[in-house]
């Protein structure tokens, strides 16, 4: 398996443990909920979340992925305008070729 599928199998394995843990030891017993420990329970979360990011950054780097998407779409097609998929220029093409053959009916 790559680099990635691994990636992607470990932040899957991970989100299951973090969810069996909340639910099976956390909260084994049930009771009412207060504001307090909502609030609480809402800030582990959130900042597991944000700790999350901060790896991702770390690893990947600061430059955003829409801008090496962006490259490596300009190395395969130089005449693709940045930030168009390629799938969408083939919808524009399409769509032109089929007004012009309208146009040319009417």
């Amino acid at each position: 398996m790559s680099g990635q599928t691994w990636t992607w199998v470990g932040f899957i394995l991970f989100v299951l443990s973090m969810l069996a843990l909340d639910l099976g030891v956390f909260h084994r017993k049930s009771h009412e909920v207060t504001i307090r420990e909502a609030l609480a329970w809402s800030g582990v979360w959130i900042m597991l979340a944000l700790l999350f990011n901060l790896v991702v950054y770390y690893w990947l780097g600061p430059e955003p992925v829409i801008n090496a998407q962006i490259e490596e779409q300009r190395q395969n097609d130089p005449d693709a305008a940045p930030g168009q998929r390629l799938s969408d220029r083939h919808f524009v093409r399409l769509a032109m070729e089929n007004a012009q053959v309208e146009g040319e009916h009417r």
